[in-house]
């Protein structure tokens, strides 16, 4: 007997699943997405004109090397931190390093929170997390210098690259294995559909303390379902807490309503502590760690494949996305269309999974995401619509191919160390 077993009778996917997926995790990741790409509007580039002196009053104009423009007027409807703190001209390159610090904190908070959560349990690492996830971004609209703001935001990346992969790998163990690639596929089109409600609340809220602050308050209610929410099972298994492990899986049945499933699991108690393990009995009390990714020779060659696959994807998800502001005359338009392209992608991506396996999907999608980015450096700059269709094709692969990974790498390691 094991995990997937003892979920199956009480419930692999019942009601305490799907109010764990609908009703959290979806919610959390829309929560995530519009957090990790504020920059698309809250660093939007705007229009400017140098002014010189009363009556002179150039659009665009930066100044020279030994005489700076004393004085910036945007001509936007709409202000972010390029209009707060003048980065324009010289110091536009600082908004684009903002984002640097954002994906350097993801970079870093993913790995970080892998190895707590495999050590101390998913459930104590992620509840800390969301709610610090919470603070910090309240706190974003209110720093008063560029400094203090892409300081909170590398915190911000931090705290969400750890969180959003514990709560996938929660999510996941509570489900049956047929379940977890319709979940990835969930939780996927949620950041899709998190970029769409950003923009339609930028469009309509165009100061960007104001809309930092207007997207950021609906996560406070997130810290109220702490108590909602239950340890995994394949991690308790894993550390053999056998009788925390029953009492998650007596919670799960009552609210599926397959008391049941319990009780015949309940009336094989002994021979599922001595059964329902993923390493040998004699070794009990071996630790493991991220060194095993790259200890024997079959994981290390995964490791190493599946590090570079989510580097391409993640360079050029978040390249595109990040970029959508730059394509067509529509900021908020353009970011809609971003978000909205994803939609299509994982359904073509479910439907696929289940027809051509994990591998061709995936290389398919990759390779069609990289012919369409690579086809946009040779188009005439005249040809803008032509650029957005090849834009949003490649943002469509790039994405279903990120929602296949996700169920990959998920099924490629075990539990002890995924």
């Amino acid at each position: 007997m094991d995990v997937d077993h003892a979920l199956a009778e009480v419930g692999s996917f019942g009601y305490y699943q799907k109010k764990l997926l609908f009703l959290f995790i979806t919610p959390v990741t829309i929560f995530n997405a519009i957090q990790i790409c504020q920059l698309v509007l809250t660093g939007a580039q705007p229009d400017f004109s140098c002014q010189l002196s009363k009556f002179d009053i150039r659009p665009g104009y930066c100044g020279t090397e030994t005489h700076r423009c004393p004085k910036y007027v945007y001509n936007n409807n709409f202000t972010s931190i390029a209009t707060e703190w003048d980065l324009v001209c010289g110091s536009a390159y600082l908004i684009g390093l903002a984002t640097t610090y954002t994906m350097a904190g993801i970079l870093l908070g993913a790995p970080f929170a892998g190895w707590a959560a495999d050590r101390f349990g998913r459930l104590r690492i992620f509840a800390p997390m969301m709610a610090l996830t919470v603070i910090f971004t309240l706190l974003s609209p209110f720093t008063r210098s560029y400094y203090q703001f892409v300081s909170v935001r590398f915190v911000i990346g931090f705290l969400i690259g750890g969180e959003s992969l514990v709560s996938f790998v929660l999510t996941t163990e509570f489900l049956g294995a047929k379940y977890r690639a319709f979940a990835s596929i969930v939780l996927s089109a949620s950041f899709a559909i998190g970029l769409m409600i950003y923009a339609l609340v930028g469009y309509f809220i165009r100061d960007w303390r104001t809309l930092s602050l207007v997207v950021t308050l609906p996560g406070i209610l997130f810290l109220l379902y702490y108590r909602l929410l239950l340890e995994s099972p394949a991690w308790l298994n894993g550390k053999k807490r056998h009788g925390h492990l029953m009492s998650v899986l007596k919670r799960i049945s009552q609210e599926n309503n397959t008391s049941k499933g319990f009780e015949k699991l309940s009336n094989e108690k002994q021979s599922l502590i001595e059964q329902l393990t993923i390493v040998p009995s004699s070794k009990i009390t071996t630790n493991h760690n991220l060194f095993d990714l790259f200890r024997y020779k079959s994981l290390r060659k995964i490791t190493l494949v599946q590090c570079y696959i989510w580097c391409v994807n993640g360079c050029v998800y978040y390249g595109l996305t990040m970029s959508a502001g730059g394509l067509g005359r529509n900021i908020y338009i353009s970011l809609c269309l971003s978000g909205l392209v994803e939609i299509p992608s994982y359904f073509i991506a479910s439907y696929l999974l289940s027809r051509l396996g994990r591998r061709l999907t995936l290389n398919s999608f990759m390779l069609l995401g990289g012919a369409a980015c690579a086809v946009m450096l040779f188009l005439p700059k005249d040809h803008e619509n032509v650029e957005v269709g090849f834009a949003l094709l490649g943002k469509m692969s790039i994405s279903a191919s990120f929602a296949v990974i996700y169920v990959q790498a998920a099924e490629l390691y075990p539990t002890v160390i995924r």
